[in-house]
């Protein structure tokens, strides 16, 4: 049979271990509220992000759409295709670097919304996928 204080140190070990243990999410939870707060205050540049998917595809529409059309230019004046591969590339890499200006112009005018002022921050769940923790964030609509 365990005595008391082996029972009462076995329980401050789990409570220990618990709080360590949502740490990450009562800290998520702050910064989340943090960013809900500053995006409700007219922060909307919050919401913008350069590794959005509309700047993604942007660029990489763009850099497409160039290898195709000197790729289509070399062909016609039957550059060897030692010669297209160097205009190919030069032709993504341009197309990257147009695509990201377009990419948060695209952002900030058609895909992203910051009004948030009728949102609220929900539960925050945590699920382990793989080796990997995930957070899910919950905005609510708060009722009017």
């Amino acid at each position: 049979m365990r005595s008391n204080a082996a029972v009462e140190r076995r329980r401050a070990a789990l409570s220990s271990a618990q709080q360590a243990h949502n740490e990450p999410a009562r800290l998520l939870r702050a910064l989340a509220d943090e960013a809900l707060t500053r995006l409700q205050a007219g922060e909307s540049g919050l919401a913008v992000h350069p590794n959005c998917g509309t700047n993604l595809v942007a660029s990489g529409t763009l850099a497409g759409l160039a290898v195709m059309t000197t790729t289509a230019i070399a062909r016609r004046q039957r550059a060897s295709v030692v010669d297209r591969i160097p205009l190919g590339i030069l032709a993504a890499t341009a197309g990257i670097v147009a695509g990201r200006p377009l990419g948060f112009q695209l952002q900030r005018s058609v895909t992203t919304l910051a009004d948030v002022s009728d949102l609220r921050l929900g539960p925050i769940t945590r699920r382990q996928i793989g080796r990997f923790m995930v957070h899910f964030v919950t905005l609510e609509a708060v009722p009017r």
